[in-house]
């Protein structure tokens, strides 16, 4: 029997106008509330954010949480994987094969699916820091953020699930004189909402986490092909 996220995702071809992709969408994470319920993933989201404002958290390049729920008995169990870069980005090139973010991602989601076999991965949290500046839109300057003087350090948080449920948010980071933070001032966010799935923008997921996903998925498949099991 196929799985319901699968019958779903088979939809998604389907869905041409607005509505039909609302309905998809609805569907799919209906479907995922098996495995992820929202308020588990408003849950995970906001663990990142308490991560980031933990005044005695050393500085963050790129930090993943990666949740696993065992999916081969029928108590919930869960199972979590950090991953933290000290050195970002990765090199473009390993032993002369392409590398880089996407290959680094993709390895990470390899790497659960080959240390938990008996868990699903369902949700990756991403934590990271960076310049910002804001500019009107029509602005020709292409000053890196690093560089301009307006700049400002904000701390991101991002949750993506397996079904594509997405929350972000940006946080300003707030500093004394010599330099200790001293908390944080949310600049932006955008929420899941279990009743507009359409939002946040599906073009604007976090592309990190979605090789993630992409990784842990050629593995996970190539086990099962290998087992004779399916999904």
């Amino acid at each position: 029997m196929s799985d319901p996220i699968d019958d779903v995702i088979k939809l998604a071809e389907e869905a041409k106008t607005p509505e039909q992709k609302l309905a998809m969408y609805k569907g799919l994470i209906a479907a995922g509330q098996k495995y992820l319920t929202n308020e588990k993933f408003a849950e995970l989201f906001e663990e990142g954010q308490k991560i980031i404002e933990n005044e005695t958290q050393e500085e963050i390049s790129m930090f993943f949480m990666l949740y696993g729920r065992s999916y081969n008995s029928g108590e919930e169990k869960w199972t979590v994987m950090p991953v933290m870069f000290a050195d970002w980005p990765p090199p473009e090139e390993i032993d002369g094969h392409k590398f880089g973010k996407s290959g680094a991602m993709k390895a990470v989601g390899a790497s659960f699916a080959d240390k938990f076999p008996d868990y699903m991965l369902v949700c990756i949290t991403h934590i990271s820091e960076a310049w910002m500046v804001e500019r009107p839109k029509d602005s020709t300057d292409d000053m890196a953020p690093s560089e301009d003087p307006n700049r400002i350090e904000v701390a991101f948080v991002h949750a993506l699930s397996m079904d594509r449920r997405t929350s972000w948010r940006s946080n300003k980071i707030l500093r004394d004189e010599a330099g200790n933070r001293t908390g944080y001032e949310v600049l932006r966010e955008d929420i899941f909402d279990p009743e507009n799935p359409l939002t946040p923008d599906k073009t604007n997921q976090d592309y990190l986490s979605n090789a993630i996903f992409e990784g842990y998925m050629m593995v996970k498949q190539k086990k099962e092909a290998a087992s004779g099991k399916k999904g």
